[in-house]
Order: C-alpha cells, then structure tokens, then sequence
C-alpha cells in the first residue's frame, strides 16, 4: 500500500512541473457585465451563460466563446441575495444556486429553475423556486464547528 501511494504521489509532482511547463494563451475574456462570476454554464457550442455573485441584479448573461455579450435575460422573480452556481440538467432546464452564505446567518436558501435560456423568447423569465435548508442546521449562526 505504502509503496501505491509513494507512486501517485511521484505521479502528482511530476505531472503538475509537466503542467507548468506549458504556455497559457488567453483565448477571449468575459464581458464586462461580469464583473465578478460566480457560475458558468454551456447550452451549446457557442452559447455560454454566467451570472453575477451576491448582490447584483438577478440576470444571466450570454456570450459566445470569443467573449462576445450576446444577450442578457433578467430572471424576473428572483433576487441575487448570494448567487453561486449554475448548473442544467439533461433536460437543459437550468439552475441558479442562491445558497451563497458564508456566515451560516441565511435561513433562505434556494435555487432557482428556469427552462434552458436559449429557447426562452423575450428578455425575461419567471423561475420556478426550490427552497432548502440543512436540517441540522438550528442557530444562525451555529458554532463554528457545528458549520455547514
């Protein structure tokens, strides 16, 4: 067992000084809309959807692989409390992670679901709303090892 784990290690180091070997070529930036995204997520081969984090206005925007803002769609009844995440099922449905809470003080996590956003026509959509919590979770905030 020792001797597996000597191996992957080797393994690791060596290839990380591979890795740093190569260049990096930067290929297109984001828009300038996203000044700080927090979830990223491909529909198809050029449409690419992101969102701003906590406290922006509720919207994702698209862009194509040159980095290119093509549109923008306001998710209408939403609020971007602390967006994290974007996601899509094998439906194409997409998913806004609004669970961002860093003090374990928010006691209304949610995510949001809206149909893939390519086929939606308009600038606008109403979600569908998934509320959650942790269910140990019963001080806001717990003690910092009791923290999620």
């Amino acid at each position: 067992m020792k001797y597996i784990i000597s191996l992957l290690i080797c393994l690791s180091l060596f290839s990380c000084r591979h890795i740093e070997t190569l260049p990096l070529t930067v290929k297109a930036g984001l828009p300038t809309t996203l000044s700080e995204s927090s979830g990223i997520e491909v529909s198809n081969r050029n449409s690419i959807w992101s969102m701003n984090d906590s406290g922006r206005k509720p919207k994702l925007y698209q862009f194509d692989s040159s980095g290119l803002l093509l549109r923008t769609l306001t998710v209408g009844n939403a609020i971007n409390i602390d967006w994290e995440d974007l996601a899509q099922d094998n439906e194409a449905n997409f998913y806004i992670g609004d669970f961002g809470n860093n003090k374990n003080e928010r006691k209304d996590l949610k995510i949001y679901k809206i149909p893939n956003p390519d086929t939606i026509t308009g600038n606008a959509v109403i979600a569908s709303e998934i509320s959650f919590s942790y269910p140990d979770q019963r001080d806001f905030p717990p003690a910092s090892s009791l923290r999620n």
